[in-house]
């Protein structure tokens, strides 16, 4: 399956790269070859497919799901995000992993609808209101 225009292989490769204790660009790239993945973006897409997004893995630099689930406890709780604590973060977690899904699985099926930031560089609202107003123009 060809990866879709959202997934950036080089951000994923970085944030499983980061996930991961002991690995370097090469050793990494050595394990997703020799599971059978390849670094292009079509290997590491499946990879995120297989692996990536239940290890909450971000898919690109517009998505983070740590973030992601910050955000979310900070609209759960009626908090702003930078004043959600760790609790309240494990809480959406432990949520979200009850309910079998990933940060990006939910964000996809409610969050989006829903309003939530998936990323500290994308301001839905903000977004949401320019569309808006660009198409009223129309």
């Amino acid at each position: 399956m060809a990866a879709p225009v959202w997934f950036d292989p080089k951000v994923y490769f970085n944030n499983k790269l980061a996930s991961l204790e002991g690995y370097n660009d090469l050793t990494l790239t050595a394990a997703f070859t020799g599971a059978g993945y390849g670094v292009d973006a079509d290997g590491l897409y499946r990879h995120f497919q297989d692996f990536g997004n239940a290890e909450n893995v971000s898919p690109s630099a517009y998505f983070d799901a740590g973030y992601y689930m910050q955000a979310k406890a900070a609209t759960y709780f009626g908090k702003a995000v930078n004043t959600v604590t760790g609790a309240e973060v494990s809480f959406v977690q432990e949520t979200f992993r009850q309910a079998g899904l990933s940060a990006w699985d939910h964000y996809l099926r409610y969050g989006m609808a829903e309003g939530v930031d998936p990323s500290a560089s994308f301001d839905t609202s903000a977004y949401m209101d320019a569309k808006l107003a660009q198409m009223q123009k129309t």
